[in-house]
Formats: structure tokens, sequence, C-alpha cells
């Protein structure tokens, strides 16, 4: 590993840039900015790049079945509409813990997204760890995002 070559690649100069996602099907890069509250997308064959500003701290991003982006929102799993740059909460996670936040998001194998929660001020054994299963919005392309 001592001789393996490393470059930036895209200098964005983000606050927390997390969670970098590779989608095979469109060939982008797509990341969190969590304390920038942006989402990115990159294109490294035409080197254009994309972002939306979220409402509150974004915790990771995961791909739909039909390659919505889905972001790990304060309030839960967000679908982000490129064109209006809005998110929409379609699964909502710790609603009765408003001092928490969805923190990170990956998919398995099986397309079902695995969402990992905090505290805001980082309160020791306030987190917890959630399935969303498979089926409608909430399932996400199998393979992408660490299975």
């Amino acid at each position: 590993m001592g001789d393996t070559a490393v470059e930036v690649t895209l200098s964005i100069r983000a606050e927390h840039a997390e969670g970098p996602l590779w989608d095979a099907a469109t060939a982008r890069l797509w990341w969190v900015d969590i304390t920038g509250q942006r989402v990115h997308c990159f294109d490294p064959a035409s080197g254009n790049r994309s972002s939306w500003a979220t409402a509150g701290q974004p915790g990771g991003v995961v791909l739909s079945v039909a390659g919505e982006p889905v972001v790990a929102s304060p309030e839960g799993l967000a679908v982000l509409d490129r064109s209006a740059g809005t998110m929409n909460l379609r699964v909502p996670i710790e609603q009765d813990r408003p001092g928490n936040r969805a923190n990170d998001v990956k998919t398995d194998g099986r397309g079902r997204a695995w969402v990992g929660t905090m505290a805001y001020d980082k309160r020791p054994r306030n987190a917890a760890l959630y399935r969303v299963g498979i089926g409608g919005r909430q399932a996400a392309r199998r393979g992408r995002g660490g299975d």
C-alpha cells in the first residue's frame, strides 16, 4: 500500500466531505458535506459537478432502484428532487428523539438501507442502527453503496 498513488480528484474545499458512493450505472460519484449541508454529484468523465443544499446536516447518500438519491437527513431517509432542489421525507427515523439525527446510510446486496443515528451533541449511548426493508421507494439499487 505504501506505493499506491493518491491524487486530488476534485478540490471542492468542503467543510466535512463524507460517504463517497460510486454509481457504476452512471459512472458518477456521490457524497455529502455534512456541516456544509450539501449533497454532491461528480462526473469524472466530463468534469461536471452538481450540488444541492439540504435543510440540516446530511449523513450520507445512497441510490434508490430508480436511481434517485436518497439522503440520510436529520429526520430520516429523504429523496432528493434534483430538479426542484428539495428533499421529500420518505422514511422518518427517530422522530421521537429530536436531539438525534441520521448519521450514515449504506445498502446491502438485498437493497436494504442501513441507517446509523447519533446525537447532535455526541452524547454516548444515544445512537441506534436501523434497517429499512426492501420494497417501494425505500429499496436501494442492488450492489450500490457498500454491501
